[in-house]
């Protein structure tokens, strides 16, 4: 559910909005809260989504996001070694 409403903020026409753009930011708030918490439960493929939407949103504002880094950072801390980086190629 959550990934769901951050890819709809990444593909909103209103990507500049303000309001936009908070929701965006505390939906990678909480992907990094879970990702802490049960991402050692996480499949490989469900993090690699993740990390595409991290990069979509980098893309989407044209700059690196402190929203996305944290969001990517829960990411790390929950897969340890597993963590899909080509995304970041």
């Amino acid at each position: 559910m959550i990934l769901q409403q951050l890819q709809m903020t990444i593909e909103s026409p209103n990507q500049g909005n303000a309001k936009i753009m908070e929701v965006q930011f505390v939906l990678c708030g909480l992907v990094q809260v879970i990702m802490v918490r049960v991402g050692h439960n996480v499949e490989t493929a469900v993090a690699e989504r993740i990390v595409a939407m991290i990069v979509q949103s980098f893309q989407q504002h044209q700059r690196v996001t402190e929203a996305g880094l944290i969001a990517y950072q829960g990411v790390c801390i929950g897969l340890k070694e597993r963590v899909p980086i080509r995304e970041f190629g």
